[in-house]
C-alpha cells in the first residue's frame, strides 16, 4: 500500500450511553454521550492490554478521543462510577469483531 492509499471506513459504529444523571459539560446539560469506534491512530500512546483490563487511567485517556460531546479527562474523573463503568463497557465493545459479538450476544 502506498502512502497515498487510504483504507475506507466500512463500519462507523457508534454507541450512545444514557447517563445516570445530567451533567454540565462544556456549558451544556448532557444526559447522553455517544462513543464512536476509535481509529488506530487514536489509540497511540495507550496500552491496549490495559484498556482490556479496564484500567481507569487508560479508559480516561480513551473516552475524550471518541466521545460526543467531548468529555475531558478531568470531566471524566467527575462522573458517577456507574457512568464510568457504562462508558468503559461501551468503549470495550468496539474491540470485539462481529463473530465475537455474536458469540457474546452483543449488538
Amino acid at each position: 500500500m502506498s502512502k497515498t492509499d487510504t483504507i475506507p471506513a466500512k463500519d462507523t459504529a457508534s454507541n450512545t450511553v444514557e447517563l445516570s444523571r445530567t451533567y454540565t459539560i462544556n456549558g451544556t446539560e448532557v444526559s447522553k454521550v455517544t462513543l464512536r469506534k476509535a481509529k488506530g491512530g487514536e489509540l497511540r500512546g495507550l496500552k491496549m492490554t490495559e484498556i482490556f483490563k479496564m484500567d481507569y487511567g487508560q479508559i480516561a485517556k480513551l473516552i475524550p478521543r471518541i466521545s460526543t460531546p467531548c468529555i475531558s479527562e478531568q470531566q471524566f474523573d467527575e462522573l458517577e462510577l456507574c457512568d464510568v463503568a457504562e462508558l468503559a463497557g461501551a468503549a470495550l465493545g468496539f474491540f470485539a469483531n462481529p463473530k465475537q459479538k455474536a458469540e457474546l450476544g452483543i449488538d
